[in-house]
This record gives structure tokens, sequence and C-alpha cells, in this order.
């Protein structure tokens, strides 16, 4: 998606609504001390920094995207706070002439946010008593009309207790948005979406959730997990005006007349820290539509700005027009998360174990797949098998070093959990970025110094020295005849490659574990011969994973044969990376809930991370090859 032309869009905005301001402390029990006065123990504060919050962080959005003019309207108390939050807006070139001080009976709103050992500690907040003066609240409102003419844009914030939202304010504002709807009005509220009704909505599911219960009077059918598609049509239908209802990490949709439009969420491997995601979100929309894009195209922008403002941890992130546009270029999505997340959304074809996710390519080929990719791990060979608890073994002794053995049960299960995240998000990938992670973990964690901790290199070595001792004996002994071919593959793979070649399919194998073990491999088991397309694995280059590097040359091929078109060609695999590369350029994607354990049947917990990858179809093995040619009309090239 080329996003935009011009670096810094000549519009102005205004921004009305609740003025934050985050404090952030990181603590430790290092060199920490016994108060003499209370006989307490002390907390070290090893660092401390600002960060504007709300309304102002959304204003610092906006500019560091790209909108050269962004002024603010709201209220500050006549404290420290106010005059930091006063200095950090004039040091980002936010116009503050309507950033009015209250005297009495107004703090300013600050978020005292407390972390030890990377956890978030509870909150302490000022500003939660505010009563806010009726005669500034005027100056504000009548400030704003007075300018209105200038602003292309208009965004109305909302989010503490207290607010400036009180009854008085928003029926005054209303009676402005109603006199003024050739400027583009979008609301960003709590509590208060149902007061500002002749707008833009911009909502989450939980507010939307929380908004639909109070309008259909608690109907018991609406629970917490109602579907998100049903919120925004409901609201839309209310409102009657096009509205974006986010959904965290699975996206966004955005409804107008024409319909309802899916935003996927992004797949990033990073951890993420979600503060601040919203406000990202809502500077690169109205980005979009200061650049004259669309509603939908507006809010992709805001989706790629949110996505980056999570990889900034423990921050509010504050994205750039590039870092917007790179992540724009080279971005993975997460689909069908609604399928993905229930079972029970599950459709069979035929009572068969075939699950349908996208049912279009029923019958959509008229003959043999042109071209058939595989993944080789877990989709043929089962040699690795279990790499996921070696994996996770090694990965938590090296985040906890010489602690490993002194830290408590729930230390541990903490780091259990961030490795299997990791894994899960990772699976597929190449061995070396996993280990690239896996430092960015050790980091976080601060159980090793940062003098002991080693390359990614060393790490992978760590982790293949283990993984292919295994391997190794799995090898002997099918090479001295204790287990056979149907030992060491899963089900029908064989036959189904041998299938494919029968028919004129050119077979490529993609592997994300190094190419001379995949090659040696293939060659001892007997079944190299199939892939007349040639074997591809790792060769130690970050930026060529083998799956993206196979499909962009059958790209290439296609491009230059017209007998062949993307749609004529398969991918198997049981990983989310082939599912991805295969969902970006257009090919059928097959994925296998594979037990490797067994070699056949399903391995459910393999679903929902290839229905997030983009598979099409799902089977748990290649025992049903005769139904999926059926159901994909194969067949008419002629029976297996």
């Amino acid at each position: 998606m080329e996003l935009f032309a011009n670096n810094c869009i000549d519009k102005s905005i205004a921004i009305l609504g609740d003025i934050c301001l985050d404090l952030y402390y990181f603590i430790s029990e290092e060199n920490a001390e016994i108060s003499v006065e209370t006989n307490l123990p002390t907390y070290s504060v090893k660092n401390s920094k600002f960060e504007l919050g709300g309304a102002s962080n959304v204003a610092i959005n906006c500019k560091t995207i790209g909108i050269k003019n962004v002024d603010i309207y709201g209220l500050v108390g006549n404290d420290y706070y106010g005059k930091i939050i006063n200095y950090l807006l004039t040091k980002e070139n936010i116009g503050i002439d309507n950033l009015l001080i209250q005297n009495n009976n107004f703090n300013s709103n600050v978020y005292h946010k407390i972390y030890k050992d990377s956890k978030e500690l509870p909150r302490y907040d000022f500003g939660n008593f505010n009563i806010p003066d009726r005669e500034l609240q005027d100056t504000i409102l009548n400030n704003l009309e007075k300018n209105i003419k200038k602003y292309e844009l208009i965004i109305i914030n909302e989010q503490v207790l207290n607010s400036i939202h009180n009854d008085y304010f928003s029926n005054r504002l209303n009676q402005i948005i109603s006199k003024h709807q050739d400027v583009i009005w979008i609301t960003d509220c709590r509590t208060k979406n149902n007061i500002y009704k002749k707008t833009i909505h911009k909502l989450n599911h939980k507010e939307g959730y929380n908004l639909v219960k109070q309008l259909t009077n608690n109907f018991q059918g609406i629970t917490e997990n109602i579907n998100d598609s049903y919120i925004a049509n409901y609201l839309f239908n209310y409102w009657e005006l096009p509205l974006i209802l986010t959904r965290g990490e699975n996206g966004a949709y955005v409804v107008t007349k024409k319909g309802l439009n899916t935003i996927n969420g992004l797949h990033v491997i990073q951890k993420l820290d979600t503060v601040g995601a919203g406000d990202s979100f809502l500077a690169g929309l109205s980005f979009g539509l200061c650049c004259n894009y669309d509603l939908t195209q507006s809010a992709e922008i805001g989706n790629l700005a949110a996505t980056v403002s999570c990889k900034i941890l423990f921050e509010t992130g504050h994205p750039t027009l590039n870092e917007i546009q790179e992540l724009a270029e080279k971005s993975d999505f997460r689909y069908n998360p609604e399928i993905a997340s229930d079972i029970r959304s599950a459709l069979y074809y035929n009572e068969t174990e075939i699950e349908i996710i996208n049912p279009n390519i029923i019958n959509s080929f008229s003959r043999y797949p042109k071209i058939c990719i595989f993944d080789h791990d877990g989709t043929i060979s089962v040699l690795r098998q279990g790499w996921e608890e070696i994996m996770k073994e090694i990965m938590i002794q090296i985040i906890t070093g010489d602690t490993y053995q002194k830290i408590s049960r729930n230390e541990i299960e903490n780091i259990a959990n961030q490795v299997n995240d990791l894994i899960e998000k990772t699976t597929g990938v190449q061995t070396i970025i996993q280990m690239k992670e896996l430092i960015n973990l050790i980091k976080i964690n601060g159980y090793v110094n940062s003098s002991e901790i080693l390359d990614a290199w060393d790490y992978k070595k760590i982790y293949n020295d283990k993984l292919l001792t295994k391997v190794s004996e799995r090898v002997d002994k099918f090479k001295k005849g204790l287990i056979n071919i149907e030992d060491v593959t899963i089900k029908g793979s064989i036959a189904a490659l041998d299938n494919f070649s029968k028919n004129g399919s050119i077979v490529y194998l993609a592997s994300g574990t190094d190419q001379q073990d995949v090659i040696e491999e293939a060659t001892t088991l007997g079944y190299e011969k199939y892939f007349t397309g040639g074997i591809y694995g790792s060769v130690g280059d970050i930026n060529l994973d083998p799956k993206q590097k196979v499909i962009k040359k059958l790209i290439k091929e296609i491009e230059l044969n017209p007998n062949i078109d993307v749609s004529e060609c398969v991918v198997f695999g049981d990983g989310p990376v082939e599912m991805r590369e295969a969902k970006k350029h257009g090919l059928v994607a097959i994925g296998l809930i594979s037990d490797e354990t067994r070699r056949w049947g399903e391995n459910i917990s393999k679903r929902e991370r290839l229905i997030l990858g983009g598979a099409d179809l799902l089977i748990p093995d290649f025992s049903c090859l005769n139904q999926l040619t059926e159901l994909l009309g194969w067949e008419q090239n002629g029976k297996i």
C-alpha cells in the first residue's frame, strides 16, 4: 500500500478532551533499605520518565505521523504537573493557546505507573475528584467555534473520571457539532460515545459491547463474547453514521453505507505493550483522512500506527510516517480470528476431517495443481518431533541463567508463558530469528547480565546440538531397520508426493530448518526424488526466508508462463509462515493440524495458528487425499 505523497500534511486539526500525564517509575529492591522512620522496606527508583497521555498523547502522535498544525483544547491544574504538560506540548510545537489552567478544584490528570521486574504494579492516579469550572468550559468551546473554519478535522477525546465532558459541556459541544457538519468530527470516548451522536465514532470492543448492552436494555443475548461484527453493524444502524470498531490484535471493522470492511490485525513476533495503542490508531486514522483517503484506508493506516506503537515497551510509542510505511511494506496479517478462537464455528466437508475455512476454494480447480509447495517438519517428516519442548526447556534456562535453581516457581511459570508465546508466534520461521527474539526476552527479564548475553548464532548452536542429537538417534534407527518410513513421516505424505508427481505437478520443498540438514534427511528417507522444483532451507540469512524465496521464485515463473495461474498452486504446511506466504500471493493454503507423535490424526493445538496464518483448508494428515481431491476439483483430471 503506497500510503503517502508528502512527509508533512499541511492541514490543521484540533483535539478537544482530557489532558493526561503518565509518570513511569522503574523500581528495584537493589540498594534499597528499611525506612528508619517507619521500619518498612523501601524501593530504589532506577529510572523514571514523563509521557503525555490522553488527548495530549493523541496530539503528539498526530505531529510525529505528519500533520503540520495540531491545536489542543482542555484543562490542566495549577500545579507542577500542569507545567510539565505545557512544557512537553510546547516542545513538540503543539498549539496550547486553549489549554487553560484551572486554579481550584482541579488537579492535572496524572497516572503514576510503577514497574518492578518488567511487571506493572497498581497505579496511583491524580485528578479523579476534579470539578471543571463552567466559565473555563465556555471559554474553551467559544474559542473552538471561533477557530473552527481553520480545522480539517476535530477529535473529541474522553477517558477520565470527572472529565471536562460533564452534561453542561456535552450539551454545548453537541450544539457546535450540529452547526458545523462540514468539519470531520471523530469521537474517541470511554463512556460518552452515545452522547456525541453526529460524529464518526472510533471505539473498541469493550466500549462497543457496553453500549450495545445499554441500548438493548441488558438483553440477555448480549454477552461479552458477542461477535464484533454484530456490535459494529448494530451501532452503525443505530447512529446511521460511519464508525470504526477496533479489535486489538485482530485489527478493526469499518462500517459505512457500503457495508462492513475488515481490517486484519498484524502478526507481530515481538513482545508488545498496548499502552497508547488506541491513541496511535486515532492519530493514524486522522492522518489518513487529512490526506483524503477514505475511512477504510485511513483505518488501515491507524492499524499500522497502533502496531508500531505497541512495539515500544513500557511507554506510549509515537509512530512516525517512515515506521508506518516500513511496516506496511513487510507486514504479516492475522486472518479469521473469530473462527480460529472458537472450534464450534468449524465447518467440515461431508463428514470428513477436512475443515473448510474459505468456502470460495471449493471446486476452484479444473485439474491437478500445477505447482505444490511442501513444508517439511510436521508436514512430511517427524524426525524433529518434540522440538518445541526442547526449545522451551533451553530458552527458560538461558533466560534465567545462574538463577534457574533459585527463583520462585511463579517466576519460572511467567517465563515459561513468555517462551510459549514466542514459540507459538514463530513456529515455522528460521531458527536464527527465534534466537534473536530469545535475546530480547533475556534483556526484558533481566536475570542475565548484559555482558554475559551471547549472540543469536551461539544460542542457535546450543539448541541445534540438543535437537540434532535426538534427530540422529531416529535416523540411526531408520538406517538399521529398527523403524521404517511410516514411523518417521506423516500418514499418507509419501503417497501424496508420489501422486502429485505422477499427475504432473511440480513439487517444491521449503523448510525453516538449515538447508543441508533438510537435503540430507530427505535423501536418507528416500523422497528427495519427488522435489522436481528443488529443496530449499535456511542458509543463515534472516532476510531470506526459504518459504518466501520459493514463493517469490514461483511468482516470477508464473509471470513468464501464461499457462500457470497462482490459483492453480497449492501450499501444504503445519506452520503459519507458509500459510501467510500463500495468502499474500493468492496460492491455496492447506494447513496440516498434524499429530507428530502418532503421525496421524489431528493436533488441535495447531488449529488456531494455522487459521490465523491464512489457511483455506485444514487436514490432519494425507489419508484424506481422495476427499480433498474431490472437494477442490482435482478429480476432473483423474481419480486418485
